[in-house]
């Protein structure tokens, strides 16, 4: 696993005094294991190798794997699966440090998975290139960041550059169900209206972490529509604070609520995996009643309140390896003890607009169209400036950029565990740390990270059962496998990593078990 950081060049003379907002082009590809999720062209090294990934505002690393990660054993689409596009004419496994010219490797540092794993796991750090929005010169270059050094991060870095004019973005996660499918859309430096439905109703950011965006859930109720009435059903009895986070998937909800979601739709829970599955039966019932689920989400001072209506089709997902053995129909609520959380799923029919610079942020209902969406970009104007938004005047440019700094945004790239034994531990502490200083053994063992060898030994641990069996243990919480679940980033708020054990700490179980060279890390912060 590798951590870079990136400190942006631009190839402009002359910083543009009134920069227009920057789309990020989607692959046009729908990937995942856990449902259809749209994702983002992102670039590293040199030259550049290409990879599709997903965006977060919970951490500043770009996550991208490594070159280890696929042996004989694996599906011939083993690559592909993992985010990993062709590159130079070649389908790699994984990011190859060996191939690019400008890769400066750091060394190997801990990279905070402690709480996750119940021991620490470590990265080899490095600097290199990272561009988005196509192939030069259209393409926007990062250059030489580090993740734990005083550089600027990719947002901050935006902005000084004069290449977006302020510190925000907007965000929806797409639709793949709708027709025509939805492609996801990420905007820096502002927002596309054509997206949602304005609502007028703000909420402010947490002054101690700016990646939070708290809100209060007040409603969730499911909606059927019968044959002579509407009938609609209300799951929560009193308001309780929850996170937007497209890092996850899931919708992760008390467990009183599940229970209710689960006797309306009909659903099985299953106790091994935690998911929630749904048999033929009710899943025609729930399309023929045109059934929906409203959440209605407020700022956590109770000044504004928004309502995110998911229709059925938003909810009708499949999950497969490693999972279940074959694709299997599942519905994206989750159990959870605390910290809840609206993720991905919910971006599907959301819309987030997240301003830095005034600490605020909004959420929207995306419009529902039988066509294509028409772009509306605005601007997000900085808090010196008189008006706030303004319309874009053009597309929105795609030149090159600039540097980095503190943790705002991030990409992250899809991750494939191989269906193998890699080591085994039951009730037993993983722990795959390198103290400083380095050691001899430790330069080898970088060395061969960085050559792609394979590399088994992980200090106080035996073999792990991963690929043979849908679960592994590691201090004795049961831990799915996971291919292919879009994660953004694994730098997350020790409660929430402690709560969301069986989606976040199992998916960094996945990056950090499967192989330790099998991923680089690659930081903006």
């Amino acid at each position: 696993m590798y951590q870079t950081e990136f400190r942006a060049m631009t190839t402009q003379t002359k910083k543009n005094p009134n920069p227009a907002p920057i789309e990020l082009t989607p692959t046009g590809t729908w990937d995942g294991n856990d449902g259809q999720w749209s994702t983002f062209l992102l670039r590293a090294g040199t030259p550049e190798q290409d990879f599709r990934v997903l965006p977060t505002w919970v951490t500043s690393s770009v996550i991208l794997p490594g070159s280890g990660g696929c042996v004989e054993s694996d599906p011939p689409d083993c690559g592909p699966r993992r985010g990993v596009n062709p590159s130079q004419g070649h389908q790699s496994s994984g990011f190859q440090a060996n191939w690019s010219s400008t890769w400066d490797s750091i060394g190997i540092h801990d990279v905070g998975f402690k709480d996750n794993l119940g021991g620490a796991t470590n990265a080899a750090f490095g600097r290199d290139n990272i561009g988005i929005n196509g192939v030069p010169p259209e393409s926007i270059i990062l250059k030489d960041q580090v993740i734990e050094l005083a550089i600027p991060s990719f947002m901050t870095s935006l902005k000084r550059e004069g290449i977006v004019p302020s510190l925000s973005f907007g965000y929806t996660a797409g639709a793949s169900y709708a027709s025509p499918q939805t492609v996801g859309s990420l905007v820096l430096g502002g927002f596309d209206e054509g997206r949602f439905t304005p609502k007028n109703t703000s909420a402010p950011l947490d002054k101690e972490n700016l990646h939070l965006l708290g809100i209060n859930i007040s409603s969730i109720t499911t909606k059927f529509e019968g044959d002579a009435i509407n009938a609609t059903e209300q799951h929560v009895s009193q308001d309780f604070p929850a996170n937007i986070d497209s890092t996850v998937t899931h919708l992760w909800l008390p467990v009183a609520i599940c229970h209710r979601i689960q006797r309306v739709f009909g659903l099985s829970y299953n106790e091994e995996s935690g998911f929630y599955t749904i048999d033929g039966n009710s899943r025609e019932k729930n399309l023929r009643k045109n059934t929906s689920i409203t959440i209605q989400i407020g700022s956590p001072n109770g000044t504004s309140v928004v309502n995110i209506t998911l229709p059925y089709a938003a909810l009708d997902l499949q999950i497969s390896e490693p999972y279940y053995k074959t694709k299997t129909r599942y519905f994206p609520i989750r159990r959870s003890q605390g910290n809840f959380t609206l993720g991905r799923v919910f971006l599907q029919s959301a819309y987030v607009i997240v301003d830095y610079e005034r600490g605020s942020f909004s959420v929207h209902q995306t419009r529902v169209s039988t066509t294509t969406p028409q772009k509306q970009i605005v601007s997000i104007q900085p808090p010196e400036k008189t008006n706030s938004t303004e319309r874009a005047s053009e597309t929105p440019k795609k030149n090159s950029v600039p540097r980095s700094t503190p943790a705002i945004f991030a990409f992250v790239l899809w991750f494939f565990l191989r269906r193998r034994k890699l080591f085994k531990t039951r009730n037993s502490t993983v722990e795959i740390v390198v103290k400083k200083p380095k050691t001899t053994e430790d330069v080898d063992w970088e060395k061969q990270m960085i050559s792609g060898k394979e590399i088994y030994e992980l200090s106080g641990s035996e073999d792990m059962e991963i690929g043979g069996t849908p679960h592994a243990e590691i201090d004795g919480t049961p831990q799915a496998e996971i291919e292919g679940t879009p994660m953004v980033g694994i730098e997350r708020e020790r409660e929430s990593r402690e709560s969301h054990s069986d989606e976040i700490n199992k998916a960094v179980a996945a990056v950090t078990l499967d192989q330790v060279e099998n991923v680089y890390v690659q930081s903006m912060n």
